[in-house]
């Protein structure tokens, strides 16, 4: 799976309160999950670190009070088929 560290440091940073950099963390780790799930469609694993991304996304825009683009987000990782 791709960028468990990344992940990891913006898991650290939200529970921190830090949202700033947690959303740093969480949109690198997006960019190469979406660059590597549209390189190859039909990789389950890849598809699912795309969704992962959407929520880990979500969930630092709920938690910063930014409903809308939580709903977007969260819209868009269950969007993806599996």
């Amino acid at each position: 799976m791709v960028g468990r560290d990344e992940n990891g440091v913006g898991d650290v940073q939200l529970a921190r309160g830090d949202f700033a950099d947690a959303l740093n963390s969480y949109r690198d780790r997006f960019a190469i999950a979406e660059a590597l799930a549209q390189s190859d469609p039909g990789n389950a694993d890849w598809q699912r670190d795309l969704a992962v991304s959407y929520s880990k996304l979500g969930d630092v825009y709920r938690r910063s009070n930014n409903s809308n683009d939580a709903l977007d987000a969260l819209q868009k990782g269950q969007a993806i088929n599996v």
